[in-house]
Formats: C-alpha cells, sequence, structure tokens
C-alpha cells in the first residue's frame, strides 16, 4: 500500500468554526503519515479560545494557548446521568488524507501547549492516551464553546442540554420499542405451526 503522506505539521494552528458564531483554535500536536491500517494521524488539541467572530493570529496572546479542560456527562440509565468528575484535556486522535480546506493561520512550537509525550495507542484521556475522533474538520473544536458557554452563558447551555436529553431519551425509547416489537414479531412468526396438508 502506498503511503500517504500527512499534509498537516506538528505546530500547525488551524482556526476552526465549531459552531454559527463562534470561532476557535485547534494546534496539532504529532503527525504521522499513513499505514498499512491507518490513514495519517495527528494528535490536535482544542484550545480554550474563543472568539465571537473570525479573528487574526495577531490578536492571540501566549495566554490564549490553554487546552480545554472539561468534565463530561454521562448516560449511566434511562434519564440518569451523571457528571464525571475527573477533567479531560480536549486532545484527540484524528485522521485526514488531505487538507480539505483546513484554515491554517500559523505554526508554533506544539510543546507550548502540550509537552508530554504522545502515542497513538488509543484511550479515555487517561494516562496518555487519547480517543479516536475520526477525520478533522473545519467545524471541529466543539469543546471550547461548550466549555465558554459554561462560563458566560451557563443558564441557557444547561436549559439547552436539559432539552436535547430529553429529546434523546424520546428518541431512545421508539428506538427501544421499535426494537421489542420487531423481536415479539419474529418470535411469533418463528412460533407458528406450519399448516399440515393431506396426501392426495
Amino acid at each position: 500500500m502506498k503511503t500517504i503522506v500527512n499534509p498537516l505539521t506538528p505546530g500547525d494552528v488551524i482556526r476552526t468554526h465549531p459552531q454559527k458564531g463562534f470561532w476557535g483554535c485547534a494546534v496539532v500536536l504529532t503527525a504521522r503519515d499513513s499505514t498499512e491500517d491507518l490513514h495519517p494521524c495527528c494528535h490536535i488539541a482544542t484550545l480554550e479560545l474563543i472568539r465571537k467572530r473570525k479573528y487574526s493570529w495577531k490578536s492571540v496572546t501566549p495566554a490564549d494557548l490553554k487546552i480545554v479542560n472539561l468534565t463530561r456527562s454521562v448516560r449511566v440509565a434511562p434519564h440518569e446521568y451523571i457528571e464525571k468528575r475527573t477533567l479531560h484535556l480536549s486532545i484527540g486522535i484524528y485522521t485526514l488524507k488531505k487538507l480539505d480546506g483546513l484554515d491554517i493561520i500559523a505554526r508554533i512550537d506544539p510543546q507550548q501547549v502540550y509537552s508530554k509525550p504522545l502515542t497513538f495507542e488509543v484511550g479515555d484521556g487517561s494516562n496518555g492516551t487519547f480517543p479516536l475522533c475520526g477525520p478533522v474538520k473545519g467545524f471541529t473544536g466543539n469543546d471550547a464553546v461548550v466549555n465558554w458557554r459554561k462560563l458566560y452563558d451557563r443558564d441557557k447551555f444547561e436549559l439547552e442540554a436539559i432539552e436535547s436529553k430529553q429529546q434523546f431519551e424520546v428518541m431512545e425509547h421508539k428506538r427501544l420499542s421499535a426494537q421489542r416489537e420487531k423481536r415479539k414479531s419474529s418470535k411469533c412468526t418463528q412460533q407458528t405451526p406450519k399448516p399440515q396438508y393431506a396426501k392426495q
């Protein structure tokens, strides 16, 4: 298999547009060419930096180069969610074959952002392992929006989160009900005896 060269370089700064009205920033920490099993991969960190309009690199200061550190809400049962106590750095392993319109606005020393060793071992963000996040896109970096809204738009954000969870629960209930009906129907079909016909 022909090796695909990674078009990104460690230290590339990507201006992101994760949601309407929010501009963010991500930094490439590592970059690896393709292997027999994987497309080119990168560790990419989502920074806390959020602007309400498109910004230039000149407006970014060293204080902005902090990785988002978030707790996550986890569904443990229907209508039951818990907030994990452990903070997780917003670093993920992303794949790509070409730049696909990524907005690279600068290049820095990635050690300024994250100086610990990184491997491509997949994990949950603990012990130096990070999750697979799929292809990198220009809208990558929603963690920064979540982080910003928790600080500056908390009431509205929490209401939207409750609505989102309720919508998910309704959809999940419908999905599970449909599955049960399908199994029930299949079971009835299997149990129905085949008609017996007298020999002519």
